[in-house]
C-alpha cells in the first residue's frame, strides 16, 4: 500500500500486489518464472468520520484464481483480499468532574468513562533462518514464500512475549529435473517490555526479502518478521453526566462578598463552589489570570444573590 487518503467516513487506499508466476516452458521443459505488478485501489468505510485522522490499512490475501489463455501464451489472475482500516485522532477532552449551582440546589448525576491510553507502540524485527529437510537432492530453488498467522501473547509481569506461526513453501527442481514443493511451519517470537497494568497486542508481517537456498539435507529459509506491538493501559474516570435542579438557594440576608485568605491547594473553583460564587467573577474583581491563586493572598469573593 503506497497511498492512503481519508475522505469523510471513508478511506481510499491504493497499492500494488507483487505476483510471481512459475511455469514449465513448453519448448524445452525448463522451469521458468516471471514477475508482475498488479495495481489496485479500494475504499474502506469507517464507523464514523473524523477531521483529518491518522489512518492505517492492512490487506491480507485470502485466495487466488489463475486461468491459462489460448495457446498457453497468457494467463489471467484474480486475487481475493480482505482489507481492514483504522482511523484515529489524538485530541484533548475536558470532562465534567464537578458540578454546582450558585442559584439552586443540585443533585449531581455521575457516570464512569473508560480511558485507553497508549503506553508503548513499537516495531521489533526478528531474523529467521530455518532448515527445511528434503529427502532428495535439491538441484535448484525455483521460488519460496511465507505467510504469517495470528500473533499469540503471553504477558507476565512487565514482560510480554509474542509468537507467530509462519507457513513456508519452497518450490525446487530435484535431481531428475522434476519440480517439487515442500511446506513447513516455523514459529517466530520476540519479547518486549510492557507494564503489568497494560494489555499487549501485536500483528506480524514478512519484512524484506523471503528466500531459500539449497543446503545439505534440504534448503534453508531466510526472512525477517516484523512484530508491530501496542501496549494499551485502561483506566476509568468519574464524570458528571447531568444534574437534577432542586429548590432555589436562600440568599437573602447574607453578605454580598467576603474576604478570604487563599490556603494551600485552594483553587478558584473550590473557593467559588464553597462561597456560591463564580470563577469568572472572582478573576474579574481581583484581576487574576490563573485558576490557581498564590497561597496566602487575600481575595475578594463576590457572592451571587437571588433575584
Amino acid at each position: 500500500i503506497d497511498d492512503v487518503k481519508p475522505v469523510g467516513n471513508k478511506v481510499i487506499f491504493k497499492g500494488a500486489a507483487m505476483l510471481t508466476v512459475m511455469y514449465i516452458a513448453a519448448d524445452n521443459g525448463e522451469a521458468c518464472s516471471a514477475d508482475f505488478e498488479l495495481p489496485f485501489s479500494q475504499i474502506v468505510e469507517l464507523n464514523r468520520s473524523l477531521d483529518e485522522p491518522e489512518c492505517e490499512i492492512s490487506v491480507m490475501l485470502t485466495g487466488a484464481e489463475i486461468t491459462v489463455g489460448e495457446e498457453k501464451r497468457s494467463i489471467g489472475v484474480a486475487l481475493y483480499m480482505v482489507a481492514q482500516g483504522t482511523a484515529y485522532k489524538e485530541m484533548e477532552i475536558a470532562p465534567v468532574t464537578d458540578i454546582y449551582s450558585v442559584t439552586n440546589e443540585l443533585e449531581p448525576q455521575w457516570g464512569s468513562m473508560t480511558l485507553n491510553s497508549l503506553s508503548d507502540k513499537c516495531t521489533r524485527r526478528v531474523s529467521v533462518r530455518e532448515i527445511v529437510e528434503i529427502d532428495e537432492t535439491v538441484r535448484n530453488i525455483c521460488d519460496s514464500g511465507a505467510l504469517v498467522g495470528d500473533v499469540s501473547v503471553k504477558h507476565s509481569g512487565d514482560t510480554a512475549e509474542f509468537s507467530v506461526e509462519v507457513y513456508t513453501t519452497i518450490c525446487y527442481i530435484n535431481s531428475d529435473g522434476c519440480m517439487r514443493s515442500v511446506n513447513k511451519t516455523i514459529t517466530a517470537s520476540v519479547e518486549t517490555q510492557c507494564p503489568d497494568s497494560a494489555t499487549p497486542s501485536a500483528t506480524a508481517e514478512i519484512a524484506g526479502e523471503c528466500y531459500a537456498i539449497p543446503v545439505a539435507g534440504g534448503a534453508e529459509m531466510r526472512m525477517g518478521i516484523d512484530f508491530h506491538i501496542c501496549c494499551v493501559e485502561q483506566s476509568s474516570l468519574d464524570i458528571g453526566t447531568g444534574a437534577k435542579i432542586g429548590e432555589a438557594r436562600e440568599t437573602s440576608g447574607r453578605a454580598s462578598a467576603v474576604l478570604k485568605a487563599v490556603g494551600e491547594g485552594d483553587s478558584l473553583w473550590s473557593l467559588a463552589k464553597h462561597y456560591g460564587a463564580t470563577t469568572a467573577d472572582i478573576k474579574k474583581v481581583n484581576g487574576l489570570d490563573s485558576d490557581m491563586p498564590v497561597a496566602g493572598r487575600l481575595l475578594l469573593i463576590p457572592k451571587k444573590r437571588g433575584k
